[in-house]
């Protein structure tokens, strides 16, 4: 059993619904998950990774990008399901940048 925010739990039923994923597709989705942090405490290892790699995002192709997400999981669902959860992330991590 994975415990997860109830506003995430509706997200994997949508994605369980549209893409017919698996128990352990679904398990490998939520457990790659990011947890909330408090604003004092340093960044996780994962987060500082995630923003170093953002500096290099024009030095790579989509194409080559969804070859490597396939390659991953070799699940072309799980895929999607990643590239989804990290557009919300993204979309998600604007709102806690301070403004202009």
């Amino acid at each position: 059993m994975i415990d997860l925010p109830l506003e995430d739990q509706a997200e994997v039923v949508l994605h369980i619904i549209n893409f017919g994923l698996t128990a352990k597709q679904v398990q490998a989705l939520c457990t790659s998950g990011e947890t909330s942090e408090a604003e004092h405490d340093p960044p996780p290892r994962h987060a500082l990774q995630l923003a170093k790699l953002m500096k290099s995002v024009r030095s790579t192709s989509p194409e080559v990008l969804a070859r490597a997400l396939f390659e991953q999981d070799k699940d072309v669902d799980v895929a999607r399901a990643r590239l989804q959860s990290l557009r919300k992330l993204l979309d998600e991590t604007e709102q806690y940048l301070p403004k202009k």
